[in-house]
């Protein structure tokens, strides 16, 4: 059943554009899609989070991210390590949407109760991504307003930084988590 429902979905996306042709040509990588190309592979990361706060000591955990392509259009990135000295594992796709002209992506982890939606744009100068998300938090019913960056120092090596707020949405965003990945040799 589920195959019949993929081959519907593929044939109704075949329709809407016309022909097999157009349908091909419009599924091209643009240099966005291709953007994150180059974190396909295993990474070690070092994670460092700040549950007491912006002011105390960081908690320092490790962890590991394999990042895969689905096709040229999609990265799917699979972490895992400890969060709270708790097993923790997530997993995410990033793509790029030529008609909003941004970045878009979804999050889902063993500590989330939604998936969290996301999209940004990218500083070529900053060798930046910036992301942002806001909902509401389903344990707690606060709202949340998410910014994160993840920044290319060179080909083996990036940084993931997160921001929140929580309840009062227009009070600045704390820096909750920082990630340092290292390619796996």
């Amino acid at each position: 059943m589920n195959g019949v429902l993929r081959a519907g979905w593929a044939l109704a996306a075949i329709l809407a554009l016309g022909t097999v042709s157009e349908a091909q040509n419009s599924f091209e990588a643009t240099a966005e899609h291709k953007l994150r190309a180059g974190d396909v592979g295993d990474w070690d990361a070092e994670l460092k989070t700040w549950q007491a706060g912006p002011d105390a000591e960081p908690t320092v955990e490790k962890g590991t991210e394999t990042v895969k392509v689905m096709g040229d259009l999609w990265t799917i990135s699979d972490f895992k390590g400890q969060f709270s000295g708790m097993d923790f594992s997530g997993h995410g796709f990033t793509g790029y949407d030529p008609l909003k002209k941004k970045f878009v992506g979804t999050w889902v982890d063993t500590m989330s109760l939604a998936p969290m939606i996301l999209e940004g744009t990218y500083d070529a100068a900053k060798k930046t991504l910036m992301m942002t998300s806001e909902g509401v938090n389903p344990a707690t019913k606060e709202a949340y307003k998410l910014r994160e960056t993840l920044t290319w120092k060179d080909k083996d090596h990036r940084t993931f930084v997160l921001y929140m707020t929580m309840g009062d949405v227009k009070s600045e965003p704390v820096k909750m988590m920082e990630i340092s990945y290292t390619r796996k040799k």
